[in-house]
């Protein structure tokens, strides 16, 4: 009894304690394209500008690597809706559909796809307006990994000569 009690006393804290942490390190928000750059950059992200006004795109840089970030459902570049986080690789061009269509089956958080270039590339959609930084971060941090995956699994699949980071 007392360990139950116990447990739902942290439970009951967390729940109540949580959206003031996320409010202490400021909820992300999308509606100004510059003010989410700032955030990004605060986050220790180095995000380039946006550009645009109807889909606002910027790319951001983290371990050595550079993604891509399209901001959807804007009126006249602002009140954006989502966020499209993208990255492609450089040294995998054409790949045969069907592997692609299989990727498109194994990873459930990216989508796998073929640039008009040729590239391999990836994306993923967020609703970020009100998104706690950590959320974020996990959700980026879940981007990269499936991204390093993917990777791996093209050079093992001899659809590469040797691995390069994504880029945009």
């Amino acid at each position: 009894m007392r360990g139950t009690f116990g447990l739902g006393a942290i439970f009951a804290s967390l729940a109540v304690a949580s959206p003031a942490l996320a409010e202490s390190q400021g909820a992300l928000s999308i509606a100004d394209p510059a003010r989410f750059a700032a955030q990004l950059a605060e986050m220790g992200y180095d995000p380039e500008p946006f550009e645009g006004t109807e889909t606002p795109t910027t790319v951001f840089h983290s371990g050595g690597s550079t993604y891509g970030i399209v901001l959807g459902g804007c009126t006249a570049g602002k009140a954006c809706k989502y966020l499209v986080v993208f990255g492609s690789f450089t040294d995998i061009k054409n790949p045969p559909a069907d592997w692609v269509a299989r990727k498109n089956v194994d990873y459930d958080f990216i989508k796998v796809w073929v640039k008009d270039s040729g590239l391999l590339t990836y994306s993923t959609g967020m609703v970020v307006e009100g998104m706690s930084r950590a959320t974020f971060r996990a959700s980026i941090d879940m981007f990269v990994s499936s991204s390093d995956s993917l990777g791996r699994e093209a050079l093992v699949d001899g659809l590469t000569a040797e691995p390069a980071p994504p880029s945009k």
